[in-house]
C-alpha cells in the first residue's frame, strides 16, 4: 500500500510543533565554511562572519545574520521567491549527506526579499529542516561547518517549473506550456491544496483578532482546523512519486505556517 505522502509531511509538522515544550533541546556551535552564499543571489548577499548555533528539539534550526552587498534589480524579483538552503559539513568540509538541508522559513522569505531590494543592512533569518526528525548521536557529533545556497523560484503555485533564474542573463525565458495535461489525481491534489490554504488563511485572521483576549478559544479552534486539514489531506490520497515540485513547495509553506501558529499558541500555555 502506498503512503499518503502529503499526510506524512503534515504529521511531521504536528509532531515538531507539539514537541516545542519538551525539555529535549541540545545545541552546538557551527561556523560557515565560507561567507559567500552560492547560487543566484551570490552577488547580493553574504553571511556575516561569526560562530552560529544549531539547536535541536525534533528538528534542526539555525538563525543566520545575512548582510546585503548591493540592491538586486527589481525586475529580477518579479514573480520570484528568494530561498536559502543550508547544508551541514563535517570538520573536514565534507557534506553530511544523511542530514536533510535546512530551508528558509515562510516568514523569512519576505524579510529576505526586502533586504535584497534595499541593498543594505542586515537581517537575522531562521532556517530549519523540512522533515522533523532528531539526529542520531554520530550525525550530531559530525556537524562542524555549513554552506549556504541561494535560489529564486517561481512565485506561482500552479506552475510546474522549479528552475532557478540564470545568473548570466537578465532575460526571462518563456516557460513552455505543459504538453501533458494534468491527471485527475494531480487535479485532486491541487484542489486539496486550495482548500488547505483557505483554512490556513481563515484561521490566521481568526487568531490575529482573538488571540489577545481569548487564547483558550483560539486553541480550541486550532484543534478543529488541524482535524479539517487532516481530513482534506487524507482525501487527496497520494504518494510521493505523484506529487509535483510545485505541489510540494505549496505543502512546505503550509507546514511552515502551521509551525508558526503552534509556536505562537505555546506562548499562552
Amino acid at each position: 500500500m502506498k503512503t499518503n505522502y502529503l499526510l506524512y509531511v503534515l504529521l511531521m509538522a504536528f509532531i515538531t510543533a507539539c514537541s516545542v515544550s519538551e525539555d529535549t533541546t541540545r545545541s552546538k556551535s557551527v561556523e560557515p565554511k565560507t561567507l559567500k552564499i552560492s547560487g543566484t543571489l551570490s552577488k547580493y548577499i553574504e553571511i556575516v562572519d561569526g560562530d552560529y548555533e544549531v539547536s535541536e528539539r525534533t528538528s534542526q534550526d539555525v538563525s543566520l545574520t545575512i548582510v546585503a552587498l548591493k540592491p538586486i534589480p527589481t525586475e529580477r524579483l518579479k514573480g520570484k521567491v528568494p530561498k536559502l538552503s543550508l547544508k551541514f559539513l563535517d570538520s573536514k568540509g565534507a557534506p553530511i549527506s544523511s542530514i536533510e538541508p535546512l530551508i528558509l522559513q515562510y516568514a523569512g522569505m519576505q524579510a529576505l526579499r526586502d533586504l535584497l531590494l534595499n541593498g543594505e543592512g542586515e537581517e537575522i533569518l531562521e532556517l530549519t529542516t523540512i522533515f522533523a526528525a532528531p539526529l542520531d548521536k554520530s550525525d550530531w557529533n559530525r556537524i562542524s561547518q555549513f554552506v549556504l545556497t541561494s535560489s529564486l523560484e517561481e512565485d506561482d503555485s500552479d506552475s510546474e517549473s522549479d528552475t532557478e533564474l540564470d545568473e548570466e542573463t537578465e532575460e526571462f525565458e518563456e516557460v513552455e506550456p505543459e504538453e501533458k495535461p494534468k491527471t485527475s489525481k494531480s487535479k485532486k491534489v491541487d484542489k486539496a491544496m486550495d482548500d488547505l490554504e483557505l483554512e490556513i488563511d481563515k484561521f490566521s485572521k481568526y487568531m490575529k483578532k482573538n488571540m489577545p483576549n481569548n487564547p483558550i478559544g483560539v486553541m480550541a479552534e486550532y484543534n478543529k482546523v488541524l482535524l479539517k486539514i487532516h481530513n482534506l489531506v487524507e482525501s487527496a490520497g497520494t504518494d510521493k512519486e505523484s506529487i509535483t515540485p510545485a505541489q510540494m513547495s505549496r505543502m512546505m509553506i503550509i507546514q511552515a505556517k502551521l509551525m508558526e501558529f503552534q509556536q505562537k499558541l505555546a506562548e499562552y500555555e
